[in-house]
């Protein structure tokens, strides 16, 4: 039997090996730290400043959490978002906390891994064991746009989805083309631009 599992989601990764610490088998839950509020939509507002440990697209998870959580029936749960780090992390969190699950303190989780490029507790893709959410990484490295510094999410628009983005290179908007645009339609919107 094993004390804990890695999850490592396919869009995530060990960034360097060599910064593993035995600190992080010290809780129940690690992952990267998200910001404090995060807007899911115009309905929905997650306000993390309880516990912005989260992230479990690559997170570690210890067997005492795997058990309580597997004698949790999620079908029957009632939340507007059923991701289960959000499950875990937020809306269940003081049911974890009473079960006595801990969850590593914010600063910890942001050198075992990070999800976005906001610097969360001075964290960068140096200064991490893992990372989640490769497939923007790999944006930039393809397209040589460079190092990405900052982005932020477009609001306005229903078609795509759309980032202001800021590399050492310059300032780009990033829009991805969603299944629902024909592709033959695509050269008339890179015409546009």
């Amino acid at each position: 039997k094993t004390s804990h599992c890695l999850i490592v989601q396919a869009d995530s990764f060990v960034v360097n090996s060599s910064l593993w610490k035995d600190e992080f088998l010290e809780f129940d839950y690690i992952g990267g730290p998200w910001p404090n509020k995060i807007e899911i939509n115009s309905n929905l507002t997650l306000h993390l400043e309880k516990n912005p440990v989260g992230n479990g697209g690559f997170s570690m998870r210890s067997r005492k959490l795997v058990e309580t959580t597997a004698k949790i029936n999620f079908d029957s749960l009632n939340f507007p978002m059923k991701a289960e780090d959000v499950l875990i992390c937020y809306f269940l969190y003081k049911k974890m906390i009473n079960s006595g699950i801990r969850f590593a303190p914010p600063e910890l989780a942001a050198q075992f891994s990070m999800e976005n490029i906001e610097n969360l507790y001075g964290q960068n893709k140096n200064s991490v064991f893992g990372f989640h959410g490769k497939h923007l990484r790999d944006f930039f490295l393809k397209y040589n746009l460079g190092e990405l510094l900052n982005y932020k999410g477009i609001k306005e628009g229903i078609e795509n989805t759309n980032y202001f983005i800021e590399t050492d290179k310059g300032k780009f908007i990033l829009t991805i083309y969603e299944k629902r645009i024909n592709t033959k339609d695509l050269p008339f919107f890179i015409g546009l631009m």
